[in-house]
C-alpha cells in the first residue's frame, strides 16, 4: 500500500487523493473547503457535513469521499438541490415558495438527530425539499411547524426565517412519489381508495427521469473531460514546433504593451505554459488554428496602437499649429470677460455669465474649439459678436443714465419717466417735450379733448395726446406711447 501511495504522489497527486478524468476522491481538508464547512467529520467511508445555521436545514449530511466530475473538471456536488415541478407540483401541497430537492435516505441517529445521505435517485427513499421564501419582491411566506404537524406522511419540516421573519426557507422531507391524501366524505363518499400503487407508479418514473438526467450528465461530462486530456496531450506533442513563431508573437506583444509616444495601451501579453498558450484572457492548445489566432491578434494590436498614436500625433500637430492662432485672440478674449485655456480637443473659451450650477441644470459655461481653422474663425466671429454686443449694452446704459439726469432735474413724475426709455434725442429735444407734457396739463381742453383722453380706445387716445401737446408746443421728441398701457398712462396724467 506504501508503494502505491509513492507511486501516486510521484505523477503529482498528493497523499490520500486519487484523480481521473471521471471522478476524484477528497481528503477531510478538501471537503472541508468544498462544503465551506469546519465542521465536518471524516468516516471510514465518506463525510459528515453538519449543516447547521440561520437559514440552514440543521441535518447531518452523509457524502461520499469519491465524486464525479461536471466538464470543468470540478466535483459535482451531492447536495445540489435541483427544482422539477413536475415532482413537487403533484405534492397537494401548498409550498408556498419556490421548491427544489435532493433524492437520498433520511433517518434519526441514535442520538435523535436528523441525518441525510444523498443517493442515485434509483436507490433513494425520499426526497429532502428546501422552499425558497419572501423578500422584498414576492409574497411567499413559506409555512410554520403547527400547520404541518397535522400533514401525513412529513419526515422532516424546519422553518429557517431571518429574525423579523420576512425571509427564509423551509426544509421538508417527503417519501419518494409522495402525494398528499385528502379525503373529505361530502365530497368524496365514505369509501377510501388505495392509492398506493399511483404513488410506486410515479415514484418509478421520478426515480427513472431524474436518474437518466444525472447519467446523462456524467457521460457528458466524462466524454468532454477525456476529449479534453486527448487534445491536451496533442498540443504537449505539438508545442515544440508552434514555441519559435509564439515567441516572436510574445515579444512584439510585449514591445506594444510598453508606454508609446502618447500613452499606455493596455496590449494583452501571451504566456506560454505545458499544454495551452495564454493570449490576454483566453487560453489556446497548441495548434495551426490558435496560431492563426495569435497572429490575428497581433495584427489587431499593431494596428490599433499604430492607429491611435497617429491620432494622437495628429492632435498634437494641430495643437501646435493653431494654438499660437488662438493665443492672438487672447487679448480680445479677455476684454470680453471670457477665459482662454488649452484641452487635448482644442481652445477651451469659458463664458462666466454661463455658468450654472443649480439641482436640475448644470454648464461650466465653456465652448470648446477645435484646432482648425474653423474653429479659429469661429472664435474670432463669437467674440466680435460679444464685443458688439457689450458696446451696444454700454451705449445703451450711458444713455439711460444721460436720461434720468436729465430728467432728475424736471418736474416729471417718476412714473412716467419711461416715455423717454431709450431716446437718443437732444438733451433741449427732450427737456421741451417735458415741458410740453407738464403744460399740458394745465392747458384748457374742450369736450372731445377729454372724451378721447380718457374713454376712447388706443388710436383715438394717441391722436388727442399728440394734438395737445402740438397746442402747448410738444411733438418734437420721440415718446414711448406705443402700448396700451404707455398711453393710457400719459393720457390720463394730461387729463389730469
Amino acid at each position: 500500500m506504501r508503494k502505491i501511495l509513492l507511486i501516486l504522489q510521484d505523477i503529482g497527486f498528493p497523499k490520500g487523493r486519487r484523480e481521473t478524468n471521471m471522478n476524484r476522491t477528497m481528503t477531510l481538508a478538501e471537503a472541508k473547503a468544498y462544503y465551506n464547512e469546519e465542521r465536518c467529520f471524516e468516516t471510514e467511508t465518506g463525510f459528515l457535513v453538519n449543516d447547521f445555521g440561520k437559514y440552514r436545514p440543521n441535518i447531518t449530511f452523509v457524502v461520499p469521499k469519491t465524486y464525479d466530475l461536471d466538464k470543468n473538471g470540478k466535483p459535482i456536488n451531492p447536495l445540489h438541490y435541483t427544482e422539477d415541478r413536475e415532482v413537487t407540483d403533484n405534492m397537494n401541497l401548498d409550498f408556498d415558495g419556490s421548491a427544489s430537492f435532493i433524492f437520498g435516505d433520511f433517518w434519526r441517529s441514535k442520538k435523535g438527530g436528523a441525518c441525510f445521505r444523498p443517493k442515485s435517485p434509483m436507490q433513494a427513499k425520499h426526497l429532502l425539499i428546501h422552499v425558497g421564501w419572501g423578500g422584498c419582491f414576492n409574497s411567499y411566506r413559506g409555512n410554520y411547524s403547527d400547520d404541518v404537524k397535522g400533514i401525513d406522511g412529513v419526515l422532516y419540516f424546519r422553518r429557517a426565517s431571518s429574525n423579523g421573519g420576512g425571509a427564509g426557507c423551509d426544509y421538508w422531507v417527503l417519501p419518494v412519489g409522495y402525494t398528499r391524501v385528502i379525503h373529505d366524505e361530502e365530497i368524496d363518499g365514505s369509501a377510501q381508495s388505495d392509492h398506493t400503487a399511483l404513488f410506486e407508479q410515479r415514484a418509478k418514473a421520478y426515480r427513472k427521469k431524474h436518474a437518466d438526467l444525472q447519467k446523462k450528465a456524467v457521460e457528458e461530462a466524462d466524454a468532454y473531460l477525456k476529449e479534453k486530456a486527448a487534445s491536451e496531450e496533442a498540443s504537449k506533442s505539438a508545442k515544440e514546433r508552434f514555441i519559435p513563431r509564439l515567441t516572436e508573437i510574445q515579444a512584439e506583444l510585449a514591445e506594444l504593451n510598453k508606454p508609446q509616444k502618447f500613452g499606455n495601451y493596455g496590449v494583452g501579453s501571451l504566456t506560454l505554459d505545458e499544454a495551452y498558450f495564454k493570449l490576454s484572457y483566453d487560453q489556446y492548445l497548441y495548434s495551426e488554428e490558435s496560431l492563426a489566432k495569435a497572429e490575428a491578434y497581433l495584427v489587431r494590436m499593431r494596428d490599433w496602437v499604430t492607429g491611435e498614436e497617429a491620432k494622437k500625433q495628429s492632435k498634437a500637430d494641430a495643437r501646435e499649429t493653431f494654438e499660437p492662432k488662438y493665443e492672438e485672440l487672447r487679448g480680445q478674449i479677455e476684454r470680453i470677460g471670457w477665459e482662454l485655456s488649452f484641452g487635448e480637443e482644442g481652445a477651451l473659451v469659458k463664458n462666466p455669465a454661463k455658468v450654472r450650477d443649480t439641482y436640475y441644470y448644470r454648464d461650466n459655461g465653456i465652448t470648446t474649439y477645435p484646432y482648425d481653422l474653423d474653429g479659429v474663425e469661429n472664435l474670432r466671429e463669437d467674440v466680435e459678436k460679444e464685443a458688439d454686443r457689450i458696446a451696444e449694452e454700454e451705449s445703451r446704459a450711458r444713455n439711460a443714465e444721460r436720461i434720468r439726469n436729465l430728467l432728475t432735474d424736471t418736474d416729471l413724475p417718476e412714473d412716467l419717466w419711461f416715455l423717454f426709455e431709450g431716446s437718443e434725442d437732444l438733451d433741449s429735444t427732450i427737456r421741451k417735450e417735458v415741458e410740453a407734457i407738464l403744460a399740458a396739463v394745465t392747458v384748457e381742453k374742450d369736450e372731445m379733448d377729454m372724451h378721447e383722453l380718457c374713454n376712447c380706445g388706443y388710436d383715438r387716445r394717441c391722436d388727442a395726446i399728440l394734438r395737445v401737446l402740438e397746442r402747448v408746443g410738444g411733438g418734437n421728441a420721440k415718446i414711448n406711447i406705443g402700448s396700451q398701457s404707455a398711453s393710457k398712462a400719459l393720457a390720463w396724467f394730461i387729463a389730469g
